[in-house]
């Protein structure tokens, strides 16, 4: 595999902007349903948090598999791996907080269902063109 090639590094990118995306979407969503019910279990949001990352990650990986055409797996683990560690480094910026067992939880679960997503998005009949 050429990690140089052009269409890889473009389905990276583009798995790193939809992973992003989805990921601040659903954020917004389910922060917004939080707020309309008023009570919520604050135990449940970092599993609620690892559950956005892990279906934004399978989505971002799904279209960098299908945007790449091949090694969806190695293609979709480096664009969720890329956001894990953009994502740590601006949270260890602006927060005084520590790296904890939930970063590896997070790391796992973007990582795991991106690759997932790339390989499913490899093995999709129809390629996407950008």
């Amino acid at each position: 595999m050429d990690f140089f090639n052009k269409r890889l590094i473009k389905s990276v990118l583009f798995g790193i902007i939809i992973t992003a995306a989805a990921a601040a979407l659903l954020m917004i969503i389910v922060s917004l349903i939080l707020y309309k019910s008023g009570n919520y279990p604050k135990d449940y949001l970092i599993y609620i948090s690892v559950l956005i990352l892990a279906v934004s990650g399978f989505l971002g990986g799904y279209i960098s598999g299908r945007i790449g055409k091949q090694s969806g797996m190695i293609v979709g683990a480096i664009s969720g791996g890329v956001l894990f560690l953009v994502l740590t480094i601006a949270g260890l910026i602006t927060s005084p907080s520590t790296i904890t067992l939930n970063t590896l939880y997070k790391l796992i679960a973007l990582v795991a269902f991106s690759a997932l997503g790339g390989i499913i998005g490899v093995n999709k009949g129809n390629k996407i063109k950008i």
